[in-house]
């Protein structure tokens, strides 16, 4: 049987096994609270975040009260019971969150912003706009930890998203409570003389499960989470404060390298230093304007490493910078046009942010110094350093109806040396009925390549879209085109997505993003899940995905099947177990054979320890390979948090492949990539941090058969942070690499690079 007729047949068998699917319920006499209304008045007295409840401004607050269960089941009755009080003054937003449960089960870490998902948490979202295309996520733990986010109904949620606010709580004999002031100065909302913010209340609370409670009921059966969000007035002549922002930083570092004969040892550089400045306008509470001059780009965390050995596109890292932050939502988009780490080592960057009723615009402009050039190919991607170039971004988005919304995007970075990249984007997301929403983008690009004969030594003699163009960078000029377009349904029992992707061989987006082109792809995915909440499991769900890709040319080119399973058991412990099958053209070669299981486990099944497991056997293509072949190996990672100690935290993490040829056993290529997170909170402001890395990899070298190349690393990177807020830290800190530099025959690892630096930044609010 041909894996077309499988797809077929399971196809068939799940669309008639959704007939019997039935929807959770619960017939108690309880009602919740759809879409609630809260009128808050302003403070009669003063308030002190320091988490007590005490102070003459919480007199006369309002408080939101009647919380539904969310998970493990919808629209019931909760357990335990969080009352919310909420008033304002001239400044800021004032919440409290007073959670009445039993004390001795409450999950708390003295732990960074940004880091205690896994504990109890209570939180605010809210849509300032009420276009319902993004929304502000804050949420502290009980001893007054933050966490913030800005999320989008589309494209989920941005975790890098920081914003100054003031939080302080604490456990008590009843519960918990926490206290939070959210200045004015943080947000963007209307400019208008009353606000009217749609608003949700939050609680998560993790115990034998996960519960989460929420003020605004939230219905399964409705798509749009945001679209159920309760409403909050009263708030009135409220203005973003001081409009003017600055955030000087000045960052030193002295650095050791080695220089030729290892046993010299490192030699050390002149200890240097630069400073950078940043400043922010807010015309209004909805109209600002940013700028950077040489700005610190530096990321005071590594990002993790990732095995590329078997991966011939560019990988993805998300964005940490700070500047990117204002404006991120705007520009999140299916097809990857505008990727702000395409903006490597600005010298000088600035942007403007306006956002009026349903409507949103953004421009970016920068100057880089060191400019990636990535060239997508059909079955690769070619990633050069391209030198100074200025890039100009603009972006438009306007919401409509309920959860829709329509925009454009314009891309153009120009180098100095010649050439050119342009792109221009339309995108639109409408919401259909409760359940269903139709997602479109169509992309178009023009490419002036530049004529450097010294970038062109480090690409390929290769040529593309039917021999008409070179890989190499020669002076040609061409457009391309993507299109996106996609069918979803997100229910309570039966969802589905429906995706087709369409990129020309000759498709680029020098500030985008975009790996591959030259194919056409249609994915589908089904699922259905049931909820039967007993006292062993939770939920479980079958799922399938059926896809195929051609290339440009109308071509067969790859096709699969993944049929899944997944089980959610109390205590927070989750199983899922996935099979693909699937046949591949890659270079020419024809591999029907493809196979692969993914077995995963993870749990939260207490408080102190955290742990995920996933295993991969499989039977895939060896794509490093000067020729191609079908190797059989396995994958695995492993990643485990330990809390010994409410201000210690412990996270070691492991990564494994392995590859070998399917004929004959002999290994390909083995790796694996050891990191381990340590971190110890003195204070919510003051910890100190340790992250090494160990990479290893041992790979066939194809020109002496018999032998193997060997490559390892160490990297060591202490620090010490203190923190007033996202924007004013002071870091002292070092890292340490060191290479096995005997490729052969595996020698010991020395010492290669070395750096200490400090940073201080502090933000400034005129």
């Amino acid at each position: 049987m041909t894996v077309r007729t499988v797809l077929a047949l399971l196809s068939l068998a799940l669309f008639s096994f959704q007939a019997v699917a039935a929807a959770d319920g619960d017939s108690s006499a309880f009602h919740p609270n759809i879409r609630p209304s809260l009128h808050i008045a302003r403070t009669n007295g003063a308030i002190r975040i320091d988490g007590n409840l005490d102070d003459p401004g919480w007199v006369g607050a309002a408080r939101a009260t009647n919380f539904t269960q969310y998970t493990p089941v919808d629209m019931v009755a909760p357990p335990d019971t969080i009352n919310v009080l909420v008033t304002y003054d001239d400044d800021n937003l004032y919440v409290a969150f007073i959670a009445f449960c039993d004390p001795g089960a409450v999950r708390a870490s003295l732990v960074d912003r940004d880091e205690a998902y896994r504990d109890d948490y209570a939180g605010m979202m809210f849509d300032t706009f009420g276009g319902l295309s993004w929304y502000y996520e804050i949420f502290v733990n009980p001893l007054g930890c933050q966490m913030d986010l800005r999320a989008t109904n589309a494209f989920g949620e941005d975790e890098t998203f920081d914003m100054v606010w003031y939080s302080e709580g604490h456990i008590t004999s009843t519960g918990f409570q926490v206290e939070c002031a959210i200045p004015f100065a943080s947000l963007r909302f209307p400019n208008r003389t009353e606000q009217e913010w749609r608003t949700e209340f939050w609680w998560n609370s993790p115990r034998d499960t996960r519960r989460r409670y929420a003020w605004a009921a939230v219905d399964r059966d409705e798509s749009c989470f945001s679209c159920q969000f309760g409403t909050l007035t009263g708030i009135a002549n409220v203005h973003p404060g001081s409009p003017i922002e600055f955030l000087p930083s000045f960052v030193g570092y002295q650095g050791a390298e080695l220089d030729g004969d290892p046993r010299k040892g490192l030699q050390n550089e002149d200890a240097d230093g630069e400073a950078s400045l940043g400043m922010k306008y807010a015309f209004s509470s909805n109209l600002t304007a940013e700028a950077t001059y040489n700005p610190d780009f530096s990321q005071i965390e590594s990002d993790a490493g990732q095995i590329d050995v078997n991966t011939t596109y560019a990988l993805f890292y998300d964005e940490r910078r700070p500047f990117f932050q204002e404006g991120s939502d705007l520009f999140e988009s299916w097809l990857d046009g505008f990727y702000t780490r395409s903006i490597n080592d600005p010298i000088f960057a600035a942007k403007s942010i306006g956002r009026f009723d349903k409507t949103s615009v953004a421009y970016t402009v920068a100057r880089d110094d060191h400019s990636p050039v990535m060239i997508p190919l059909e079955e690769s991607t070619e990633l050069i350093g391209g030198g100074k170039s200025t890039s100009n971004i603009a972006r438009v988005r306007s919401a409509f109806g309920e959860d829709s919304f329509v925009g454009g995007l314009v891309t153009d970075r120009r180098l100095d040396g010649g050439g050119a990249g342009t792109v221009f984007s339309g995108d639109m997301s409408l919401r259909i009925a409760r359940k269903y929403r139709l997602e479109l983008q169509a992309l178009a690009s023009h490419t002036d390549e530049p004529t450097d004969e010294v970038l062109n030594e480090d690409l390929p003699d290769e040529t593309f879209d039917n021999g008409k163009h070179t890989v190499k960078l020669d002076g040609e000029s061409f457009w391309g085109n993507a299109v996106y377009a996609s069918f979803e349904r997100d229910a309570r029992t039966w969802n589905f997505d429906y995706d087709f992707y369409q990129y020309s061989p000759t498709v680029r987006a020098d500030n985008g993003f975009l790996t591959r082109n030259g194919y056409r792809e249609f994915d589908s995915y089904n699922s259905v899940i049931f909820r039967p909440n007993t006292k062993l499991v939770e939920a479980f769900k079958t799922s399938l995905t059926v896809g195929r890709l051609w290339e440009w040319n109308g071509r067969w080119k790859d096709e699969w099947l993944r049929p899944g399973f997944w089980i959610g058991f109390k205590g927070q412990n989750e199983i899922t177990v996935t099979r693909l099958f699937s046949q591949e053209v890659f270079k020419g070669i024809e591999f029907d054979d493809i196979r692969v299981w993914d077995l995963s486990f993870y749990s939260a099944f207490s408080e102190w320890v955290t742990l995920s497991i996933d295993v991969s056997p499989s039977r895939i293509i060896a794509r490093n390979l000067s020729v191609p072949q079908m190797g059989e190996g396995i994958g695995a990672s492993t990643w485990l948090s330990i809390k010994p100690l409410q201000r210690l935290i412990v996270q070691p993490q492991w990564q494994y492949s392995q590859l070998d040829y399917a004929d004959t056993d002999t290994e390909i290529f083995r790796v694996y990539i050891l990191r381990t997170y340590m971190s110890y909170q003195f204070t919510r402001r003051l910890f100190v941090r340790l992250i090494v890395e160990y990479f290893d990899l041992r790979e066939i070298d194809e020109d002496m058969p018999g032998t193997y190349t060997n490559t390892s690393s160490l990297s060591i990177e202490p620090l010490v942070t203190y923190k007033i807020n996202p924007f004013t830290t002071f870091y002292v800190g070092s890292n340490h690499y060191s290479e096995d530099l005997d490729a052969r025959a595996g020698g010991r690892l020395r010492p290669t690079s070395r750096q200490f630096f400090m940073k201080l930044q502090y933000l400034i609010r005129m």
